[in-house]
């Protein structure tokens, strides 16, 4: 068995359009940061239908990354877990959970779907399914974790033009230290 598990891990992007709010994905990624990553996300995307109507419907996309420094408005990622599953046994509990449909925009679930409702639920999931273990199964402090971590950069000016590092930050829940400044 290896010894060099993935990791969970929840990316924050920034929304240009809606300042202090940002765009949830998971990333299953190597634990050294060697090799490519495996994004998981929702998005919404403007479709017109055969009748001229307008919608935004939500849907999955599962991407692979081979360089995190060329992914547009990436902010910080947040080790969350070590990936005990394998990688079809983690494509299973994803694809398990449900997306909104454009046709159920009038239900009151959808109406409060988003990236984060979608990446909570496939965390908990995860958590409950064993596919990963984490140190923290709530995913309210999960998402507390990650929000300061993002204010914590953005106050010290990373994105401002003065920051003279490299790479995605990156913060290790499980070690509780940051790997990437």
């Amino acid at each position: 068995m290896t010894r060099n598990k993935h990791r969970l891990q929840v990316a924050l992007y920034a929304r240009p359009k809606h300042p202090g709010t940002y765009h949830y994905a998971l990333f299953v990624a190597p634990k050294n940061g060697e090799g490519p990553t495996t994004k998981h996300h929702v998005k919404n995307t403007l479709l017109i239908d055969d009748s001229g109507q307008a919608t935004a419907p939500w849907r999955y996309e599962k991407v692979v990354i081979d360089d995190l420094e060329s992914e547009q408005r990436l902010l910080v990622r947040v080790v969350v877990g070590k990936v005990i599953g394998t990688a079809n046994e983690i494509q299973r509990v994803v694809g398990s959970v449900p997306v909104a449909d454009a046709k159920e925009l009038v239900s009151e679930a959808s109406e409060t779907f988003n990236c984060v409702s979608w990446v909570r639920d496939v965390y908990r999931e995860l958590v409950t399914q064993s596919a990963v273990a984490a140190r923290y199964a709530d995913w309210d402090e999960v998402q507390r974790q990650a929000v300061e971590y993002v204010d914590r950069k953005r106050e010290a000016g990373r994105w401002d033009g003065r920051w003279k590092g490299g790479g995605v930050p990156l913060m290790d829940l499980l070690e509780d230290k940051e790997i990437v400044p």
